[in-house]
């Protein structure tokens, strides 16, 4: 019996723990960040000119640097693509490693999440692809990113 009682004790244990580490994401970044972030807007103007809002990080000591533009893959996702089972916000940790490399990124709400308005159930990958074309365009209207340098980064995305 004291065995098996000290089986349970440990196993009880380990998922205490992984439930822990499970909340605990030491990666994730915290202000004051050494960059600047920007909650910014843009429209859709072939869908209706729907709202996509996110966030623009840019590095403070470069005048004009290249942006990345996040793109989010399977399922309805914020700006942060944060995973609840896994407390995790991808985007966020990787928006923070480039711009910490010098590179600024935008990082948006998918259309009906967060503050983005339109119906992501109803969307199709051409309206997804009609979205970044929206944050492409939207970027070029800047003076404080190099336009010629606009990457696109899609995570998840098959096919």
């Amino acid at each position: 019996m004291k065995k098996l009682a000290f089986c349970l004790t440990l196993i009880l244990c380990f998922y205490l723990n992984l439930s822990i580490a499970q909340n605990e994401r030491p990666q994730e970044p915290k202000p004051p960040f050494n960059y600047n972030v920007e909650d910014v807007v843009f429209f859709n103007s072939k869908a209706d000119s729907i709202k996509l809002a996110g966030t623009l990080t840019l590095p403070k000591a470069i005048k004009k640097p290249p942006v990345a533009i996040l793109i989010s893959g399977s399922g309805p996702q914020n700006r942060d693509a944060y995973l609840k089972p896994f407390n995790h916000k991808p985007f966020l940790v990787l928006a923070d490693y480039l711009t910490k490399q010098g590179i600024a990124v935008l990082r948006y709400d998918d259309r009906g999440v967060g503050e983005s308005q339109g119906k992501f159930k109803d969307a199709t990958s051409f309206d997804f692809a009609l979205d970044v074309e929206a944050a492409i365009h939207f970027l070029k209207t800047r003076n404080d990113i190099d336009t010629s340098k606009i990457g696109l980064l899609a995570i998840v995305k098959a096919g």
